[in-house]
């Protein structure tokens, strides 16, 4: 018997026992949920759209390499930290984009968020963008959320600020924006 095991902790415990992909969050749209390796070819459609890949990473050349990247993505990060980049997906399980957190240098996780060019402007990113920093605030822990955008990718910049990030530099091409996730905190 788990002592003070909640319902989440059960299911993700289930999700990794299991092998599949554990449902995160709903919103009035979409399901935001871990990704798989069967979503590889559907990440390849979209991504093959320019617009996608002008201001973010693309996915490996090599599909044997992005399955293995997967893989261990979702053993090793979800694994470690309880969160990352997950699928986005509307009621029907076609999937929308990418959106979620990310670890990088600094103790604070990263939002990241991509939506099929298809599906842009429907305000899908900050529907889901709004419900995961509430999941942050319950789950994650940190003090705040960090972002980064280029500086000429203006729609990503209005979203961010939209959500309450503030900027906080600009280096180069790169700006960084700061989210605090408790009252009155500030970032380190």
């Amino acid at each position: 018997m788990f002592l003070n095991a909640d319902e989440d902790y059960l299911n993700m415990i289930d999700a990794r026992l299991c092998g599949y992909p554990m449902e995160i969050l709903r919103t009035e749209r979409c399901i935001v949920r871990e990704i798989t390796t069967e979503d590889i070819p559907k990440l390849y459609e979209i991504y093959k759209e320019p617009d996608i890949t002008k201001y973010m990473e693309d996915l490996y050349e090599d599909r044997d390499e992005e399955i293995k990247y997967t893989k261990d993505y979702i053993k090793w990060h979800y694994g470690l930290y309880g969160f990352g980049m997950w699928i986005v997906t509307d009621a029907d399980g076609r999937i929308t984009g990418r959106a979620g957190f990310d670890m990088k240098e600094e103790k604070e996780p990263y939002l990241g968020f991509m939506i099929r060019k298809d599906e842009q402007r429907r305000g899908l990113a900050y529907e889901v963008c709004t419900a995961l920093l509430e999941y942050a605030k319950r789950h994650i822990g940190a003090t705040g959320i960090r972002s980064i955008a280029h500086k000429d990718n203006k729609p990503s910049a209005a979203l961010l600020n939209k959500l309450g990030f503030i900027r906080k530099w600009e280096n180069g091409d790169m700006e960084e924006w700061y989210y605090p996730l408790a009252e009155g905190k500030e970032e380190k």
